[in-house]
C-alpha cells in the first residue's frame, strides 16, 4: 500500500517546486501536472494567491 504524507513548506516555493518538478522523479516532468497554474510558474501564482490572502503566517504552503 502507497503513503502519501504532507509537510508544510517553510523554505522558499521555488525551492519547494523545484524540488517537486525534479526531472529525475518525475520521468522528465512526464509525471507532473497542475490545476489552475502552469508548472513553471507555480511559485510566482502562488505568491500572488498569498499577498492577495493577506496572509503572513510562517508556513508557505503544503
Amino acid at each position: 500500500m502507497a503513503v502519501t504524507k504532507t509537510h508544510p513548506i517553510k523554505s522558499t516555493l521555488k525551492a519547494a517546486i523545484d524540488y517537486i518538478l525534479n526531472p529525475e522523479k518525475t520521468d522528465g516532468k512526464l509525471l507532473a501536472s497542475s490545476f489552475g497554474c502552469g508548472l513553471e510558474t507555480a511559485d510566482i501564482e502562488f505568491a500572488w494567491t498569498r499577498e492577495a490572502a493577506g496572509d503572513r503566517g510562517t508556513h508557505l504552503g503544503r
